[in-house]
């Protein structure tokens, strides 16, 4: 294939920056230096001869490059360029250069590396605005990450490291439900990856409906819109001053594209319909963020929330449907191109003289830097949206599509001019004008003579476009037309489904609830101070309360019902997992929040929201009637997750233990979506009643099937904790916090016992006897690993990992033992010891926890056993609960533990096979072993000296629910027929339904 001008724009850069990564380090930074300004300038240059032979009048692809690259797939490399994506491909390549520019004098440590991300970074870009493929797009798309993620991490300011982990997981998490959707319309399409064959697709209602919110999970992050706009305040802060401008000027801009890309054109009926939340999430951003921005005393983090406010009247344009409101989003975006740049690289001039983004620290910086301060003012007009610059242009154009849609909505836009006023005005006063008010202000020297061509070059684009937009609006017209006219069509198939209909939004009330009360809860967190973050930390209880309360009420109902085209659940064993969940959360936050609060944990406010997303994932988990749904629960659990064990950011114990349970994490969830494809693959289908109506009618290769079901087990026994798929557990468990310890240890358990029940009872109870062979394995290796392996240990955090693994092989004995010779006699009997047992485990972990979360606010983290010694001495009570929990856990009437463990045990016997009888055996034995290294920790607590004479004190509501928390382990066992009834009848009415 012929290299086209696309590919030159793409590779241009990527080849320099890979020339450069390849050069020395320090010793040769004047050479790499202008390596980088060739190459930066070289690429800017292959972009112009785009401009002059572009034909305005086509609405069409230009410029058009496609030759196959993954031909197994039909993947090809497919470039193009229409009005919508021309002068993003231009922008990227003069902001690249300006970048280079900006950072000659500036980086002075790994230039190389420096100047050879920014350049790969701005030929990964490129790439998105011109990908015609999907998989191509998305490639380059996610590639972005990379680059920018270590410009972050390796230049950026004293938190660097937490910015880049926020930046890259919450743009990665989008994504992932983005890869779902790309899928899904691969299949669609007969197996093409063509983007525009997929904005012919005739799709009905439901299915751009979730189409829609895939890609509105990858792309509103990107932009970012309300409320998960969050990370970027946080990464604009220590990003150093080159990465805060790419970011803002072009980076951003990937997502807003997507939704004229995918969102819109391949799902419009969707669109439509769903344009009241995007112009109500635009419009708070542009008034709730501009508020926000007034307040802030860091000049980086002001424009960081001036670009989500500007950002916000993008989105808006977008979704008035109309071609003012659709150009002006466009125009919006170049000319925020162009103004966010200029001002994080002024403040950045100011940055590298006195070493302060602080607004208090500077004042009357235009008697000593008049040059400077004249160019300063002027990207803040634009900034402002003042009439002849460019930031004016497109936010008219906005307003005035607004008018024609709605007048009051038009007002309400019209706010973001007199708020960005407002807080730009206010920063110009106290930085520039006035009298000298610091003594390092006087000392400043005025701008040399790269940065006056650094940000000449910005003002005279700003000028340009304010004055003269019509060359920029022209190139886009045809395209945004022909646009328009697409997305006004209905593209609906003949089987048109009702998108929501009133019985799906009971079903998925908890979870809309959910979601909706963290984003408020984020929202509200920005503006909390204390360090307990106790209005935060109160409304989180309240929610969780009110959907505890709400999933009980219809639980006891015990109805069963499908949403979303059968999408999703709700039944009795559903709801009463929802509630155990949601009250295991509730003991979590109030145990984990005093050690929390020691411990710095609670300064961002992340841990009280990141609970409720995880809350949401195992709602999602456990609502699931579809093989998407169940996985993208799981993965918005185990995200959430992997971000609450790195939560305590100067703990390199903590970070090590994330990243394994990151890596691991993402291998168990490859075999599980593997074996999800595998089983879609034999049976068409993802819904779970379908699969198990395919699979029953016996029409399907057997070898096939247990093929797909190997690594669904293997996928299911690592998020069980199953051996010899419990690595992550010993390690996650002793690094992560305890506060969040005893979070990833309770309410997910409960969640993978549904998805297990979900998958393996609902969907494949056909194939009972293959995978009943793979249990006993994962049972067996899990009681005998799992218990001697805990007696060889020293750290108690430690030793309760390799517990839950011992403890996780009964709950595989319950679930195995629900058909004996193809028979489901005793299914009932079985699943219900299974979930009696884990409902109970989860109680006495809660407990157990509670206790070393209670000792551990004295200074010190209390994980070895020895820290226990004496404990009974100390505090008879608290001692109390935590024996109660250990002999429960060893299976020591009259405690919950001992009917847990004979219920399972009963499960097995009743069949009355000698292998059955033998398993039980063998689980007793280890038992014995079980009850050695639990007694051990009673025999420390009560004959050991103790190791301090101080009293352990707690707070009031810490000591209230752990002793309830207690009593109940010890009520449980004594009253065990009413749990175990509930639980008998939640399984019955699943296994009926």
């Amino acid at each position: 294939m012929k290299m086209g001008l696309l590919s030159l724009a793409i590779w241009t850069p990527i080849v320099f920056g890979a020339i450069l990564l390849a050069m020395g380090r320090d010793d040769q930074a004047r050479t790499v230096r202008w390596i980088a300004l060739i190459g930066a300038l070289i690429s800017f240059l292959v972009t112009l001869p785009l401009y002059g032979q572009f034909d305005i009048a086509n609405a069409g692809m230009q410029f058009v490059e496609k030759t196959s690259w993954i031909e197994r797939f039909n993947v090809n490399y497919h470039l193009g360029l229409d009005g919508i994506s021309f002068w993003f491909v231009l922008l990227t390549a003069f902001i690249t250069l300006v970048v280079v520019i900006s950072a000659w004098e500036v980086i002075t440590e790994r230039v190389n590396q420096y100047m050879g991300a920014f350049l790969i970074l701005s030929g990964f870009m490129i790439g998105v605005f011109c990908a015609l493929d999907a998989v191509l797009f998305y490639v380059f798309f996610e590639a972005t990450l990379i680059p920018m993620y270590l410009i972050i991490g390796i230049w950026g300011g004293p938190n660097k490291i937490y910015a880049a982990f926020k930046f890259f997981l919450y743009t990665l998490l989008g994504s992932l439900l983005m890869l779902v959707a790309l899928v899904y319309l691969y299949t669609k399409s007969g197996g093409s990856f063509d983007i525009l064959t997929w904005h012919k697709l005739p799709l009905s209602s439901l299915a751009q409906t979730l189409l829609f919110f895939g890609f509105f999970a990858a792309f509103a992050v990107k932009v970012p819109m309300f409320p998960v706009h969050t990370w970027l305040p946080d990464v604009h802060v220590e990003a150093p001053t080159g990465g805060s401008a790419v970011l803002a000027a072009i980076m951003l801009k990937l997502g807003a594209y997507g939704f004229l890309r995918f969102s819109m054109p391949i799902a419009p009926d969707a669109s439509r319909e769903w344009a009241w939340l995007i112009i109500a999430l635009s419009l708070i951003a542009v008034i709730y963020v501009g508020l926000v921005a007034m307040v802030q005393q860091d000049m980086k983090k002001l424009v960081a929330y001036s670009s989500v406010a500007h950002m916000g009247f993008v989105t808006l344009g977008f979704f008035l449907f109309n071609d003012l409101g659709v150009s002006g989003g466009i125009v919006m975006m170049i000319a925020h191109g162009f103004v966010s740049a200029a001002m994080f690289l002024c403040i950045g001039v100011l940055y590298d003289r006195v070493h302060s983004r602080q607004i208090a620290d500077y004042g009357g910086v235009v008697n000593t830097m008049p040059t400077f301060a004249a160019f300063a003012v002027l990207f803040a007009m634009a900034n402002s949206g003042l009439p002849a610059t460019a930031g004016f242009v497109g936010e008219w154009m906005v307003i005035l599509a607004a008018v024609k849609v709605n007048f009051w909505l038009a007002v309400m836009a019209a706010t973001s001019l007199v708020l960005g006023a407002a807080y730009t005005l206010w920063m110009v006063k106290r930085v520039y004008f006035g009298p000298i008010a610091n003594d390092h202000v006087r000392t400043l020297v005025d701008i040399n003579a790269r940065e006056f061509l650094m940000l000449g070059v910005l003002a005279a684009a700003v000028l340009y476009m304010g004055i003269h937009p019509k060359p920029f609006t022209d190139v886009m017209n045809a395209s945004v037309a022909g646009f328009l006219k697409h997305v006004s069509a209905s593209s609906c198939d003949a089987g048109r489904e009702e998108m929501m209909d009133n019985t799906s939004l009971a079903v998925a009330a908890p979870e809309i609830f959910l979601l909706l009360m963290a984003c408020v809860i984020a929202m509200v967190d920005l503006g909390v101070k204390s360090r307990l973050r106790n209005l935060t930390y109160w409304l989180t209880m309240a929610t969780l309360a009110v959907i505890a309360f709400y999933t009980g009420d219809l639980a006891s109902e015990g109805n069963t019902a499908y949403g979303f085209n059968r999408m999703v659940v709700s039944d009795s064993m559903g709801n009463w997992l929802k509630c155990f969940s949601t009250i295991a959360m509730m003991v979590c936050l109030v145990y984990g929040r005093p050690y929390a609060a020691d411990r710095d944990m609670l300064r961002g406010g992340e841990m009280f929201t990141l609970a409720m997303f995880a809350l949401l994932g195992i709602f999602v988990m456990i609502s699931g009637s579809n093989f998407l749904v169940l996985y993208l629960g799981l993965e918005l659990l185990t995200l959430s997750s992997y971000a609450l064990v790195a939560l305590r950011r100067d703990n390199t114990v903590a970070t090590e233990a994330a990243m394994k349970y990151f890596v691991l994490g993402a291998m168990a969830s490859g075999f599980l979506l593997y074996g999800l494809s595998m089983i879609y693959g034999a049976t068409g289908s993802l819904d779970i009643g379908t699969v198990f109506k395919v699979i029953n009618s016996a029409q399907v290769k057997h070898n096939v099937l247990v093929f797909g079901l190997v690594f669904i087990v293997a996928g299911l026994a690592f998020k069980l904790g199953a051996a010899p798929f419990h690595m992550w557990i010993p390690d996650v468990y002793q690094g992560a916090p305890t506060a969040v310890t005893v979070m990833i240890g309770s309410a997910p358990e409960l969640a993978a016992f549904a998805i297990a029940i979900r998958l393996l009872v609902e969907g494949m109870l056909p194939l009972a006897i293959d995978w009943q062979q793979m249990l006993v394995v994962l049972a067996v290796s899990s009681l005998f690993i799992g218990n001697l392996a805990a007696i060889a240990q020293t750290n108690l955090k430690r030793m309760l990992a390799y517990s839950t693994i011992g403890q996780m092989g009964f709950v595989l004995l319950g679930l195995l033992a629900g058909v004996v010779n193809r028979e489901i006699t005793f299914a009932n009997n079985a699943y219900s010891s299974a979930m009696f047992y884990i409902v109970t485990y989860v109680l006495t972990t809660l407990a157990s926890f509670g206790v070393i979360l209670l000792l551990a606010r004295e200074g010190f983290e209390s994980e070895e056993i020895s820290d226990l010694a004496g404990l009974n001495q100390r505090s008879p009570l608290y001692a109390g609960i935590m024996s109660i929990c250990l002999f429960s856990l060893a299976g020591i009437p009259p405690l919950v533990g001992f009917y847990a463990k004979l219920a399972v045990l009963q499960a097995l016997i009743v069949s009355g096979s000698a292998f059955s009888i033998g398993l039980a055996i063998f689980a007793v034995l280890m038992s014995l072993v079980a009850a050695f290294y639990y007694i051990r920790v009673v025999k420390v607590m009560y004959f050991d000296e103790p190791i301090t004479a101080t009293t352990v004190a707690a707070p009031a509501d810490v000591r209230i629910v752990l002793t309830i928390n207690g009593a109940l382990v010890l009520i449980l066992g004594i009253l065990p027929g009413g749990l175990m009834t509930l639980c008998a009848q939640a399984i019955v009415k699943m296994l009926g339904s």
